[in-house]
């Protein structure tokens, strides 16, 4: 049963995620179309009945004198079949670099849905851990107070406590529910289809970890940059293949002759050579203008995408930094202080020492601290996948 690692659900996801699919097909039918540019255009065959004499009488044909099979073949010159593959080929991989683009995008998400799934089981757990323990202490005031030796006050909030504590319980397993819908979603299954319960959340990068070093990562391996790169490969081969329709094409063909009256002449050929004539000035200056305009705004949807991953990577890496200071903050100093004040009181509420509220604050304190703390770390895995998004590739 997959879910119990986000790496069993990614592996599904490539298999599985309509999204994915959409995405693989679309580049395949783009590598097809490198396949069909760069070839000749399809002959022209034809066939034509001469020197037809019509009746005295009538317009009627009366006699046919010959039969002409004439096959047609333009040849484009000068590259241009060359510039219309290039053009195609890097439009093929731009179409590779959007499929990767998917694949990384759908892999954040499940990354980040993932870790809230995680947080789910995890936060119930602490809840029902918390449950015990004031579950433990409603039944100590309620003997104390038959006893006569405690206040019905203490009994009463005890109670409220726990009521509290299991409504915590149903919305963490609403949330659980929720998740792994989401999941289910995201792998394409049924919305019910059984997941099993998550394991452990990812481990974050080494501290020593630069940023420097993942802008060049990002530079390198980002779809984003790379599909515009390959968008600007393709406007320049458009550019130059519209410099080449200045330069005329060719067209050969070959006739076959048959004469109805073989008697008098017999079978003949012919042979023809034609050449375009490029004399549509103002439209070839029209698409000469567009062509430009496109190579330049392609290069500035270069900048653009470069500038947002940059903007975008920047913010992740430093939030995911901040992160990890508070986490460690949370785990190794807040949370052990709060489990030692509950502590503390519970053995003051034991002895007589303290009253019950003492003791419900600091348990309030601990089960505050321990959820931050997974908020945190599903904020931290947020932000890993967020970086590996824009990077292309896992930490």
């Amino acid at each position: 049963m997959p879910g119990a690692t986000v790496d069993q659900l990614l592996v599904l996801a490539r298999r599985l995620n309509p999204d994915v699919a959409a995405a693989a097909l679309e580049s395949e039918a783009a590598r097809a179309r490198v396949d069909a540019a760069g070839r000749l255009p399809d002959p022209t065959f034809a066939t034509e009945f001469k020197d037809i004499d019509r009746q005295r009488d009538s317009a009627l044909p009366e006699e046919l004198a010959r039969v002409e099979y004439k096959i047609q073949q333009s040849f484009p010159l000068w590259g241009k079949l060359q510039l219309q593959e290039s053009g195609a080929r890097a439009r093929a991989g731009a179409a590779r670099e959007t499929q990767r683009a998917t694949e990384l995008e759908i892999a954040a998400r499940i990354k980040t849905i993932f870790a809230a799934y995680y947080a789910a089981f995890e936060s119930g757990r602490v809840t029902r851990d918390l449950y015990g323990t004031v579950a433990m202490l409603a039944d100590v005031t309620q003997s104390r107070y038959a006893q006569g030796l405690g206040e019905q006050e203490d009994a009463i909030r005890a109670e409220v406590e726990k009521t509290r504590l299991r409504t915590d319980l149903v919305r963490f397993g609403a949330d659980q529910r929720q998740r792994a819908a989401q999941l289910n979603a995201l792998l394409d299954r049924a919305q019910d289809a059984p997941l099993a319960a998550p394991e452990a959340l990812r481990p974050l990068p080494d501290e020593t970890l630069e940023l420097a070093a993942l802008l060049e990562r990002a530079r390198l391996a980002n779809p984003t940059i790379g599909a515009a790169g390959s968008q600007i490969t393709a406007a320049e081969a458009d550019q130059a293949l519209v410099r080449k329709s200045w330069y005329p094409d060719v067209t050969l063909g070959v006739t076959f002759q048959q004469f109805v009256d073989q008697d008098k002449r017999s079978p003949g050929y012919e042979a023809m050579i034609g050449t375009t004539i490029p004399l549509q000035w103002g439209l070839r200056e029209a698409w000469e203008r567009e062509a430009a305009a496109n190579v330049a705004a392609a290069r500035r949807r270069q900048d653009a995408a470069d500038a947002r991953v940059r903007g975008d990577l920047a913010d992740a890496f430093w939030a995911l930094d901040g992160l990890r200071r508070i986490g460690v903050l949370l785990k190794d100093v807040q949370l052990p202080e709060s489990r030692l004040a509950l502590q503390t009181a519970l053995r003051g509420y034991e002895q007589g020492r303290s009253n019950l509220n003492a003791v419900l604050d600091t348990e309030q304190r601990v089960f505050e601290t321990m959820l931050r703390l997974l908020a945190v770390q599903v904020e931290q895995q947020v932000r890993l996948a967020e970086i590996e998004r824009l990077i292309g590739s896992d930490l």
